[in-house]
């Protein structure tokens, strides 16, 4: 799936995302991180909340002032996959097929 582009620099972007294996999971029962990168950039990782349990929407958090897309973003096109711990210590890493992507577009790129 490939997210809403963003712009590097920007702060306080958040996007959702429905993932199927959380629908009707408390937010209390779950842990979510997303890890984001590009090529050999080691990933960062990025909060996330399950915002929606009935129908598996989580939110990522892009960062305000210090965050990743202030502050480490360049444009291109970037990976991301979500990092799910239960409350019994499973640990899933979705989705299992493909990671999703996210354009980051400087400041004065044109969109798309």
């Amino acid at each position: 799936m490939r997210l809403a582009a963003a712009v590097a620099g920007d702060i306080g972007q958040t996007r959702t995302r429905v993932l199927d294996d959380l629908i009707d999971v408390s937010p209390s029962e779950v842990e979510i991180v997303a890890h984001i990168w590009k090529g050999d950039i080691d990933p960062a990782e990025l909060d996330c909340d399950l915002t929606d349990s009935p129908s598996g929407t989580i939110t990522i958090d892009f960062g305000d002032y210090d965050g990743w897309l202030a502050n480490d973003a360049t444009a291109g096109v970037w990976l991301l996959e979500y990092e799910v711990t239960f409350g019994d210590g499973d640990e899933y890493t979705l989705p299992a097929i493909w990671p999703d992507e996210i354009r980051i577009r400087d400041d004065h790129e044109p969109t798309p």
